[in-house]
């Protein structure tokens, strides 16, 4: 996956997240979207990194 398919996945995915933290039913809900959410961040640094060890 390129650089731009890639953000722009990450992107979408975060905001449907966000809708879904606003809008849960239960804390579990809510919990699931929130450690996505963390997830998503940990992998977008994660791609940073690795750009910037490359360049």
């Amino acid at each position: 996956m390129d650089d731009k398919s890639t953000e722009s996945s990450y992107r979408d995915e975060r905001i449907e997240l966000r809708e879904r933290v606003r809008n849960a039913g239960s804390d579990a809900e809510r919990r699931e979207a929130v450690l996505r959410l963390a997830e998503i961040d940990r992998e977008i640094h994660a791609d940073i990194y690795a750009k910037l060890a490359r360049e």
